[in-house]
This record gives C-alpha cells, sequence and structure tokens, in this order.
C-alpha cells in the first residue's frame, strides 16, 4: 500500500507572488508566477517477485491488496493587482503558469509468482514434476486499486490606472494525471485462484480545477 496525503489532509504545493506600483508619472507593476510541481504514488509487484501466502491450503479468509492512492492541493497565484493611479502610463501585468503531473499505479506486473505456502513447499521438493494447478491459490477477495484526487487552482489577477492604463493577464495550465489498476498473468504456467468473493481492479481520478483571469484598468 503507497497513500500520499488524505481526503481531509491533501499533499499541498503551492506558489504565488504579489506586485503593485505606487504613485508616480509612470507606474509598472507584475506578477509572474511559474509553479512546477509533480507527485508520485506507486504500489507495485514487479516482475520476477514470488509472494507466499501463508494461510492453509482451503483457507478463504486471505486477502490479496495491492492500493495506491494520492489526494493533492495545487494552488498557483499571480496578483500584480494592488497599484495605486499613475499620473502618466499604468501598467499592471498577472501572469500565473502552472506545469503539474501525477503518476498514481496500483500493480502486479506480468511474472508475478504468488504460491500458497503448500504449493511452494512442493515446489521447492521437486520443481520438474510440480502441478501448479493442484495448489490453488484460495483467497476472499483481490483488490488492486489506484485512487486519485486533486483540486488545482490557478488565478491571475492585474489592475492598472493612469492616463494610458495596459493590464495583460494570463492564466496558463498544463497538466497531466497518469492513474492505473493492473493486474497481469502469473508467473508460473497454470497457477490459479479461487476466490470467494470479489476480485476488483480499479482506477478512479477525480479532478477538481479552477481558473481565472481577472483584470482590471482605469485611464483618464
Amino acid at each position: 500500500t503507497a497513500i500520499s496525503g488524505s481526503e481531509t489532509s491533501k499533499v499541498t504545493s503551492t506558489a504565488s507572488s504579489l506586485a503593485g506600483y505606487s504613485t508616480g508619472n509612470i507606474g509598472i507593476g507584475g506578477a509572474v508566477t511559474v509553479h512546477v510541481a509533480y507527485a508520485k504514488t506507486k504500489a507495485i509487484l514487479s516482475e520476477g517477485v514470488s509472494l507466499v501466502l501463508t494461510g492453509e491450503n482451503g483457507a478463504s479468509g486471505t486477502k490479496l491488496e495491492i492500493k495506491a492512492a494520492s489526494y493533492e492541493s495545487f494552488k498557483t497565484e499571480a496578483d500584480a493587482s494592488g497599484s495605486k493611479k499613475a499620473t502618466g502610463v499604468g501598467i499592471g501585468a498577472g501572469i500565473a503558469i502552472a506545469v503539474t503531473g501525477v503518476d498514481v499505479v496500483a500493480e502486479m506486473e506480468d511474472g508475478v509468482t504468488v504460491w500458497s505456502a503448500a504449493g511452494k513447499a512442493a515446489y521447492d521438493a521437486d520443481p520438474e514434476t510440480f502441478d501448479a494447478a493442484a495448489y490453488p491459490i484460495y483467497l476472499s477477495t483481490i483488490t488492486i486499486s489506484a485512487t486519485h484526487s486533486l483540486t488545482d487552482i490557478i488565478n491571475a489577477k492585474a489592475g492598472s490606472a493612469g492616463g494610458v492604463s495596459v493590464t495583460p493577464v494570463l492564466a496558463l495550465n498544463i497538466s497531466g494525471a497518469y492513474v492505473n489498476a493492473y493486474m497481469g498473468t502469473a508467473g508460473i504456467e497454470d497457477t490459479g485462484y479461487s476466490v470467494t468473493n470479489d476480485v476488483n481492479v480499479l482506477a478512479e481520478s477525480n479532478i477538481d480545477r479552477q481558473m481565472a483571469a481577472n483584470a482590471s484598468a482605469a485611464g483618464s
């Protein structure tokens, strides 16, 4: 199991800038924020891994679970709205750029071998005559799940005032999320599972993204 944050306490990354200008003949104020953030949460049984379940053959209370969950909050702000009035030219610029990425992966890769304790003992004793079908893996459930939740806020704000007033504003978001749950093929042919309840392979991503670019200009 690999978990980053929670629904009530998310992993947080914030970048902000604040700018403005005071009174004068020419007023120039610019706030620029470039926010680069990346989160990676992975729970993986890799190819070649040998996993031995120590429950007795025929017992069905054992669970096989591989879970990865990531909860993030990214916030990018640029605020150049706090400027006074310039008597001549007023220029206020607010630019907020967010470049973010998230990977959430829960996988049992191809080539992972899962044994019952009895099956592993039989294989070790005589690999050449071992019959995997005679030693199924008894489980109550199999769950492989990747869960992702993101709140992503990008705000750009700017204002200017003067005889001539210029206010460029930009909010730009470049983002990607890779959320994957995978159950591969067994490492030994004919190894089988006997599952009394559900087999769940689930990938879920929820993203709340808010973007705003607000500008105001006052001239005379």
